[in-house]
C-alpha cells in the first residue's frame, strides 16, 4: 500500500499561529477555512514545497516546527533555527527527522544557500527561473524546464558555484516522498 500524507501540523507560523490539517483520505477532497492572513495559503505551500524538496522554502518562513504524517505511520518533523552567530547562513536553518514504525529515527539538515551563493547564481540565472526541486529548474514564462546540469550549461555556472548549490537528500527521505507522490 502506498503512504499517503495523512496530516500536515505547524507550529508557531509567523510568531503567532499553530496550525493542524487532516486530510480527508476517503474522499481525496479537504477543504480548508479560516480568516484571512492566517497561514492557509502559506501551508500550502509548505507542503508544495516538502514534495517538490525545495527545502530552502522552509527557512524563508517564520516557524517553529512542522510535521509531516503519513498513512504508514512514518513522521517528519521540521524544526527551524535561528543561528545568529553566523551570517552566512542568513541566520535560518532547518533539520528534518524521519521516525517511523519501520524506520530508524534519521535527522538532516538541509545546506541553505548563503547570501553570496543567491547573488552569485542570479548573476547567471534570470529571475524567471524558478528552482522546482533539487534537480530541476523551471523558465516561468514559457515552462521549459531544465535539470540542475543542464541549468549549468546553458547559462555557463563555474563548478564552485555548482558545486555549493547542489542539494543530497537522504535516500530514506527521497524513498518517502516517492511513495507519495502528490498525496
Amino acid at each position: 500500500m502506498v503512504a499517503r500524507l495523512a496530516e500536515f501540523t505547524i507550529a508557531g507560523l509567523f510568531g503567532l499561529y499553530d496550525h493542524r490539517i487532516a486530510f480527508n483520505l476517503d474522499e481525496r477532497i479537504t477543504i480548508i477555512i479560516g480568516p484571512n492572513g492566517r497561514g492557509k495559503t502559506v501551508c500550502l505551500k509548505f507542503i508544495e514545497a516538502f514534495f517538490r524538496k525545495r527545502f530552502s522554502f522552509f527557512a524563508e518562513i517564520p516557524f517553529r516546527d512542522a510535521e509531516f504524517i503519513f498513512t504508514n505511520g512514518s513522521r517528519i518533523k521540521v524544526e527551524r533555527s535561528d543561528d545568529e552567530g553566523n551570517p552566512a547562513l542568513d541566520a535560518r536553518s532547518v533539520s528534518l527527522t524521519l521516525s517511523g514504525p519501520a524506520i530508524d529515527t534519521l535527522s538532516w539538515t538541509p545546506r541553505v544557500l548563503d547570501v553570496r551563493a543567491r547573488r552569485e547564481l542570479r548573476r547567471f540565472v534570470p529571475e524567471n527561473w524558478e528552482q522546482l526541486n533539487p534537480t530541476t529548474w523551471i523558465d516561468n514564462t514559457d515552462g521549459e524546464e531544465l535539470s540542475f546540469e543542464e541549468l549549468g550549461e546553458r547559462f555557463h555556472l563555474s563548478p564552485k558555484l555548482l558545486t555549493s548549490l547542489q542539494q543530497d537528500v537522504p535516500e530514506e527521505f527521497s524513498e518517502l516522498l516517492r511513495v507519495c507522490p502528490g498525496s
